[in-house]
């Protein structure tokens, strides 16, 4: 025995039916408006035909778009040779190779000391004391983590400190 159809699927056959109607009808006004369109437009290029005028309208583009192109390739063959490919610039090289080649010049002055006159530690010091940004914090100076949780109030600046990139962590 076929069993009856329920409210629930009689509106739900109903909104199918409306929804495939609804497509058909707008994709039929698509089609229709570009049909018109294109009717059109050949009516308009056989009237500028039977003008007297040629049908190929668009030749005047197709013919700038060609005078242009063969104008940049000319000018680009133009630029190739004048440049000589890049060989000018690597024969310049090579001589000025082979001249700092003849005559290389000593980094140390013949007959000057070249003795050191600062001891490893001195250097050292005077190193540590110009970049005291290059100082490592100790390990125990670093926190473990950074709170970057999203608080009401004003914002907490979610930055590591130098030297503890490898310990802190960000918490969000």
């Amino acid at each position: 025995m076929p069993s009856l159809p329920t409210d629930n699927s009689v509106a739900e056959a109903k909104k199918l039916l409306m929804l495939k109607l609804g497509v058909s009808f707008f994709s039929l006004i698509i089609i229709v408006f570009w049909l018109f369109n294109l009717s059109d437009s050949f009516t308009s290029t056989r009237s500028t035909a039977a003008q007297g005028q040629p049908a190929e309208v668009n030749d005047d583009w197709q013919q700038e778009f060609t005078d242009t192109f063969s104008s940049l390739q000319a000018s680009l063959e133009n630029q190739a040779t004048a440049s000589g490919n890049g060989e000018d610039f690597l024969q310049d090289m090579a001589d000025n190779l082979a001249a700092r080649e003849a005559s290389p010049s000593p980094v140390v002055e013949t007959g000057s000391p070249a003795v050191a006159t600062v001891t490893p530690e001195q250097l050292l010091a005077d190193l540590a004391a110009r970049l005291p940004e290059a100082e490592q914090p100790a390990i125990d100076s670093c926190p473990q983590f950074i709170n970057c949780m999203p608080s009401i109030g004003e914002a907490k600046p979610c930055v590591i400190p130098p030297g503890c990139e490898n310990i802190t962590q960000i918490a969000y």
